[in-house]
């Protein structure tokens, strides 16, 4: 069971999530990470068939960024993405030195031998904002070729404690987390492709 500080909609009724996730698809582009949060707590609270079929429709509303990589429109949801957020969110940083680089995590929508739209996870490590890196990986710039054929957002709350790190520390975490994401995935039955980067 999720602990429930991994759980950052806890506190709210369903039709409050249900909202969030109607306010968070019609941004441009779409608010992925509130999406899949509202997805992964509704789904934990064995929310009826009808809704979750609602917020599937929702998902396949999405507005993507350069979404001309893209075959089809929407996202399918993920069902282990409240493990991975606590996954990571658990993971220490230890008695890492202070420095200026950072751990990031972001949404993909497929993954290199995987199936398009099936969600996926990229990690990395920067000295920019996740948002930032995120643009640099979709205009081409120090891409990594997964992230830049199949990024859709930056996840900042998977590694708000990752933070102010050296360049040995943000690579060592870096490498840590993508093993943890890889082992819960793990748990699901998916491929450990479903974690690219982690280098």
């Amino acid at each position: 069971m999720i602990a429930d500080r991994y759980r950052p909609l806890k506190a709210l009724q369903l039709p409050q999530i249900f909202a969030m996730a109607r306010k968070a698809v019609t941004k441009t582009p779409s608010d992925l990470e509130m999406l899949m949060h509202c997805w992964g707590e509704a789904a934990l609270r064995h929310a009826d068939l009808g809704k979750m079929m609602q917020l599937r429709a929702v998902l396949e509303q999405v507005t993507l960024p350069k979404p001309e990589r893209f075959k089809t429109a929407g996202i399918e949801p993920a069902d282990w993405f409240l493990d991975v957020f606590e996954a990571a969110r658990s993971l220490s940083k230890g008695r890492a030195k202070a420095g200026i680089y950072r751990v990031y995590v972001l949404l993909l929508r497929g993954y290199p031998g995987g199936e398009e739209g099936a969600p996926a996870l990229y990690v990395g490590e920067t000295h920019v904002t996740p948002a930032a890196r995120l643009a640099q990986h979709l205009e081409g710039t120090n891409a990594a070729r997964a992230a830049q054929r199949f990024a859709v957002a930056a996840l900042p709350s998977f590694s708000t404690h990752l933070v102010k790190l050296s360049r040995e520390d943000s690579t060592r975490l870096e490498a840590e987390l993508a093993e943890r994401l890889r082992v819960v995935l793990g748990r699901f039955r998916l491929s450990a492709n479903r974690v690219q980067g982690g280098h």
